[in-house]
């Protein structure tokens, strides 16, 4: 089950966490320490949400199986409002099953928030397939450039 964090919790593990969203940080992002205190702080104010997956029994329900980072995305020229995935870390395997659950849960969350799309970077093939499977889209490319 895909549970969310309060903001003592991210406090608390914060040194467990950190390391885990600075190696899985999106394309748009260039890791410094002082870009690691601006998400810790936007995960304590909860302008961004983490989340931790758990397996469903006695063996798998102690330990994390996956981070996911959220975000909230207002376009202040359309007024339309997106649940961008910010961050993905996988910590072990696990099932395709409980991708989609996880995925079904971040659905719901958007769905409350009003968020018209739930949206995402990634370069991993098997992320793509299953985002594709999901009937999501990967028609765009993020493109970028050094300055």
């Amino acid at each position: 089950m895909l549970v969310r964090l309060m903001p003592d919790q991210v406090d608390k593990a914060w040194d467990v966490l950190a390391p885990m969203i600075a190696e899985s940080l999106p394309p748009t992002e260039v890791y410094s320490g002082s870009g690691m205190v601006g998400i810790l702080r936007s995960l304590l104010v909860e302008d961004m949400i983490c989340w931790l997956y758990y397996g469903d029994d006695e063996e798998t329900e102690k330990d994390p199986y996956t981070l996911v980072l959220t975000t909230e995305q207002l376009n202040k020229h359309t007024d339309s409002k997106n649940l961008l995935i910010y961050a993905l870390y996988g910590i072990q395997e696990m099932p395709r099953a409980w991708w989609l659950d996880g995925f079904k849960t971040l659905k719901k969350y958007a769905e409350g928030t009003n968020c018209k799309k739930i949206t995402a970077y990634s370069n991993i093939p098997s992320i793509i397939k299953f985002w594709e499977k999901l009937g999501g889209s990967n028609e765009f490319r993020f493109l970028t450039m050094e300055v």
